[in-house]
């Protein structure tokens, strides 16, 4: 039989404890279990960026009482840590919507500039948007149109299951705080569940929320704006939105803009005073001796809550933005889609042709571009030119000059030799000048054929029209550019019919075939 080894009882990894020695360790677990209150505490400050998702997609409706916005967002454990961030950024940036959490470029559809998107509810709309059913594929390119919807309230959400999720939350836990002081008579869980939810009310309902959400200009009513919204290369999907004289403008939406005034005030004394009152009520909640189960669940239901309305995925209706659909272009090919798109609302393909194809087109697809281009161009010159011949085709031959020193000039020569000065555009900054010896009200007599030539209206006419109506041999790249030079151009034309030290050569020129403005209008 083999020798027995004595182990040392100090050295033994296995020594056996007393079951004395487990006694406070099992009463803490149980006494835990029966009550965890301490647990509350540390759920207490997390999820503070969980409750401002929560919170931006609730808010911004319309007023409910005392003309004051709520955002039916739960109690919930996150409250606390959300307070102390809602100070650093009332202090810091004062912006209290969270940054978008869905990266899209905003493009202007006429103008043709595009903005990296800074607005958390513009990167929602288009992270929400699904495509229709029959181009729910993996391939192409969806361009799906909307127009805003003149029988409703623009910046209104409508209230969906998100927002009556938030109500039926809170009512679930009032109801389920009332159950201990109705069975044993401890009224505390019901003071620390009804205390933490209206301090979420009230930082939910701070004014800057709607502001801020909603920073942008109105649409004014004789005004159109046609706005992308596409993540960019790559993409299977963009949105085209259509505003004709209603809703607000998305590039300043998309801009992020601060809210100044006195909401911006109110919020920031506001979020002192509530972090203080979550304080206090954090240890509130600490000193809750019994039924924290209680507690505890209430929490966990509004930590639910704000989770779904965090994340949740929701109409454009539910977001404020009342939309009709107009149309779709749809195409496994981009370029393709794009000329779609362009037959449903002009220069859409144009727009987004450096979005997709960053690395230049084909010949025939440049071809089309430049055909398009052009046609662009040419229509704007003829409602140009179409509006100039209305002003020179009137009785009265009005034109349309910036008050300068030359025309003030020309007003005291008018006075002498009896021309009549009609009077000055506020509006436009610009003055009026009526132009024709038979309107004088001296009753001179017209200029002879040795005086300054008395010019027609027809040869008027065509040197306004032969000037505005020079289209450039190659499109240019942007519309606008082009637009711009025909007005210049117009401008020049009709600057050359009244501004006499233009028009009136000297004595020995009167006689030449063409004076110096003409000449000078013809180099341009």
């Amino acid at each position: 039989m083999p020798p027995s080894v004595v182990w040392s009882s100090s050295l033994s990894p296995f020594t056996r404890r007393d079951v004395s020695q487990l006694q406070p360790s099992l009463f803490a677990a149980k006494t835990q279990w029966q009550n965890p209150n301490d647990i509350l505490t540390y759920l207490m400050i997390i999820g503070g960026d969980i409750v401002q998702c929560a919170i931006a997609q609730l808010a911004g409706g319309p007023p409910l009482i005392f003309g004051i916005s709520l955002a039916p967002v739960a109690f919930s454990f996150g409250w606390v840590a959300y307070a102390f961030n809602a100070i650093v950024s009332a202090v810091g940036d004062r912006h209290l919507m969270p940054p978008p959490d869905f990266s899209i470029t905003v493009i202007n559809v006429k103008s043709g500039y595009a903005r990296t998107n800074q607005s958390w509810v513009l990167g929602r709309l288009l992270r929400d948007y699904r495509r229709p059913r029959e181009h729910q594929h993996h391939h192409g390119l969806a361009i799906s149109f909307f127009r805003v919807s003149a029988t409703t309230t623009p910046c209104s959400p409508a209230r969906d299951w998100v927002y009556w999720s938030g109500v039926a939350a809170i009512v679930l836990q009032l109801g389920i705080s009332v159950i201990p002081g109705a069975i044993w008579g401890n009224w505390m869980v019901l003071i620390i569940t009804a205390g933490g939810t209206l301090l979420a009310l009230a930082g939910s309902a701070l004014p800057q929320w709607q502001r801020e959400k909603w920073a942008a200009r109105r649409i004014g009513n004789n005004q159109r704006e046609v706005a992308c919204l596409t993540s960019g290369n790559g993409s299977h999907s963009a949105m085209v939105i259509i505003s004709d004289g209603i809703g607000v403008k998305l590039e300043d939406l998309a801009a992020g803009r601060e809210v100044h005034g006195w909401a911006a005030k109110v919020t920031l004394y506001a979020s002192f005073v509530l972090a203080g009152l979550w304080i206090v009520h954090l240890i509130t909640v600490k000193s809750l001796a019994e039924d924290a189960w209680y507690s505890l669940l209430v929490g966990a239901i509004g930590m639910l809550q704000n989770a779904l309305a965090a994340g949740a995925r929701r109409s454009p209706e539910a977001m404020g933005f009342h939309l009709e659909d107009v149309g779709v272009a749809y195409d496994p090919k981009v370029f393709k889609a794009l000329v779609k798109a362009e037959e449903i609302e002009s220069q859409t393909g144009l727009c987004l042709l450096p979005i997709f194809f960053p690395g230049g087109l084909h010949k025939h697809e440049e071809a089309w571009r430049d055909e398009r281009l052009a046609q662009y161009a040419k229509e704007k010159a003829e409602n140009a030119l179409g509006e100039e011949k209305v002003l020179l085709s009137e009785t009265d031959r009005t034109t349309i000059l910036t008050p300068t020193k030359t025309t003030e000039k020309f007003h005291e020569m008018s006075e002498d030799e009896g021309t009549e000065t009609v009077g000055h555009d506020s509006t436009e900054a610009a003055e009026k000048v009526k132009v024709g010896p038979e309107r004088s009200e001296k009753g001179s007599p017209e200029r002879s054929e040795e005086g300054s030539p008395e010019r027609s209206d027809i040869a008027d006419r065509k040197i306004v029209n032969d000037a505005a109506a020079e289209v450039p041999k190659k499109a240019p790249d942007r519309i606008e550019d082009y637009t711009w030079r025909e007005k210049r151009m117009a401008s020049y034309a009709e600057a050359t019919l009244v501004n006499p030290i233009a028009t009136i050569p000297p004595a020995d020129q009167q006689n030449s075939p063409a004076t110096p403005a003409v000449d000078d209008l013809k180099a341009l």
